[in-house]
């Protein structure tokens, strides 16, 4: 009986030892997965993070991409603005030119309509004024008549006056004579009047005296009554014309101040565009400008658009590197698709967790075993004499070489695992090390890539700065020289705003480089005088000439052979040719 019960025990024991020996086969199993050790928790959910975060910026990535059409906008706005971009506020400036223009356009339209009006109330009262004038013509000349004749009455009036005056006093002087007698007495003469006839003819010649005077005064006073004045409608007519006159030139001279500054926009407007090689066209300015601004817009939404892309991919790189080097940590090569390796190593992970507590379980199965069992009585139990057949013990002695053979035949691929896991591993550890060189040599490229855009912004600033400081000089200059080698009537020459010369053809800026040899080089020449001119006021620098005039024809390089000549007297100057014809001197 108590061997039974010792052999129950036994073999409840060599199920648990089975139990145990399986439950650690599978935790060695499932412990090979990771040969250079265990992940913590942590360990993995950060790099599923940054796996998912590299998903997220690998979309983005992709939302970033360029089309054929936005690259087509890109380059356009490259070479548009590549040598002359437009500063912030400055198309917002040029439509307020705009609007300021229409402003003075309405205004002036404004001042024409008052001076039209003017002019045709001045017409309208003088067509009024000639038709009262010709009514009172019309009066005037029955009331001429009607003078004349009141004229005439008043000369024989004032004729019969004048003789009445001329008898009254030829009759005072006939009563002086009549009444005047002569006696002489004591050697004296003496007068004596006759009573009675001389102060007849004196009565009579005072009344017709008087009379005659009346008439003389009394008609010369209604004459001169009505002698005209001076006519107060006409010089009030005058002043009115005066005053009109004087308010039309006050309305033209504000035309004229709003033609200048209407004139002053327009030339800011075609600054602006000559800087980009946009004709200035008065209808189209502002479509002309809004494409400026639209493309300038479509810049800058593709240069974001690109920003964003090169960051989303700088944090993807940095996100997948970070799960590329977990995945080495644990001794295994990044695949491809590292979502799903992650997840396989969370399904190990799983297994590992699981065979590890199924193991601790068996173990603590065992120890609960031996703890309660006499392991004595049952490990030194003899099997008493016919208690088990040979064959019985020849199966089972089969069965525990099987296991051994399985357990070394196991082993001996977690060596083989092993030795290849290591090699994978050195091959991980020198990808990792390149790629760690690598990614320290991408940050030095971006930090110079960021500095090379620096330095090229503050370059265009400064050029620009530059040009704009000696654009004036600069083009006076150069507009003198070129004048004494091109003749009337030949391309009109102009410097941009960035320093490259531009022709202006059919009201068209055209570059000109894509002119011939012979304009290319007279305009190089003539800025190359120009820029010493303007830019060197007291110490002249020397200035080479290496037969500049090759490609000019006869003409042409006689006068700018002249311009040599003059340049000399206050330049040190090397001139070099291989004609004679060309030469400075004979």
């Amino acid at each position: 009986m108590a061997y039974n019960e010792a052999l129950a025990d036994r073999k409840v024991y060599e199920g648990i030892l089975a139990e145990d020996l399986q439950r650690n086969n599978e935790f060695i199993r499932a412990k090979s997965h990771f040969p250079q050790g265990i992940p913590a928790e942590k360990e993995l959910l950060d790099a599923q993070g940054a796996n998912r975060n590299a998903e997220k910026q690998e979309q983005t990535i992709r939302d970033a991409a360029l089309s054929d059409e936005e690259k087509d906008t890109l380059l356009k706005a490259e070479r548009l603005f590549s040598e002359s971009a437009i500063l912030p506020g400055e198309t917002t400036e040029m439509f307020d030119c705009v609007e300021r223009m229409q402003s003075l356009s309405g205004e002036k339209a404004l001042y024409k309509n008052e001076i039209s009006e003017l002019r045709l109330k001045a017409a309208e009262r003088k067509q009024k004024e000639a038709e009262e004038a010709r009514r009172r013509a019309e009066e005037s000349r029955e009331e001429t008549r009607e003078a004349a004749s009141r004229s005439e009455r008043r000369k024989h009036f004032r004729a019969l006056g004048i003789t009445a005056i001329v008898i009254g006093a030829l009759l005072a002087l006939l009563s002086m004579l009549f009444g005047m007698g002569i006696s002489r007495s004591d050697g004296h003469i003496s007068f004596s009047y006759d009573e009675l006839l001389p102060l007849v003819f004196l009565i009579a010649g005072g009344l017709i005296l008087l009379a005659g005077l009346i008439l003389v005064i009394a008609f010369r006073k209604k004459e001169e009554d009505l002698s005209p004045d001076i006519d107060q409608e006409e010089a009030d007519e005058i002043r009115r014309e005066e005053a009109e006159e004087s308010e039309i030139r006050a309305l033209q001279e504000k035309i004229e101040d709003v033609d200048r500054k209407a004139s002053e926009e327009e030339e800011k407007i075609r600054k602006y565009l000559a800087r980009f090689g946009v004709a200035y066209d008065e209808k189209r300015v502002a479509e002309k400008l809004s494409a400026l601004e639209k493309l300038k817009d479509e810049q800058d939404r593709i240069l974001e658009k690109q920003t964003r892309g090169a960051s989303a991919k700088e944090k993807y790189d940095t996100a997948t590197y970070a799960v590329r080097r977990f995945v080495v940590s644990l001794g295994m090569t990044p695949e491809k698709d590292l979502h799903t390796q992650l997840e396989q190593i969370e399904d190990w992970l799983d297994a590992y967790r699981n065979a590890e507590r199924e193991l601790a379980g068996a173990k603590k199965a065992r120890k609960t075993f031996e703890a309660q069992h006499d392991m004595e009585r049952i490990l030194r139990l003899e099997v008493p004499e016919g208690a088990e057949t040979l064959p019985e013990l020849q199966e089972r002695g089969k069965e525990i070489q099987r296991k051994i053979q399985e357990t070394m035949e196991s082993a001996m691929a977690y060596s083989r695992d092993a030795d290849q896991a290591e090699r994978v591993l050195d091959e991980l550890r020198e990808n990792e090390e390149a790629l760690m060189d690598l990614s320290t040599k991408l940050q030095e490229d971006t930090r110079r890539y960021d500095l090379l855009v620096k330095a090229q912004e503050g370059l265009k600033t400064a050029k620009l700065a530059l040009s704009r400081k000696y654009a004036s000089p600069v083009t006076e200059r150069f507009r003198n020289y070129l004048g004494m080698i091109l003749s009337d009537g030949e391309e009109d020459f102009r410097i941009g705003p960035d320093g490259e010369v531009l022709v202006e053809d059919h009201n068209e800026l055209r570059k000109i480089r894509s002119y011939s040899h012979g304009y290319r080089d007279l305009t190089y020449f003539c800025m190359r005088l120009a820029l010493i001119d303007s830019m060197y006021q007291e110490e002249k620098p020397p200035v080479i000439l290496d037969d500049p005039f090759v490609n000019l024809d006869d003409a042409h390089a006689a006068r700018a052979l002249e311009i040599v000549k003059r340049a000399a007297e206050d330049h040190q100057i090397f001139y070099f040719t291989c004609s004679k014809a060309r030469r400075l001197m004979e």
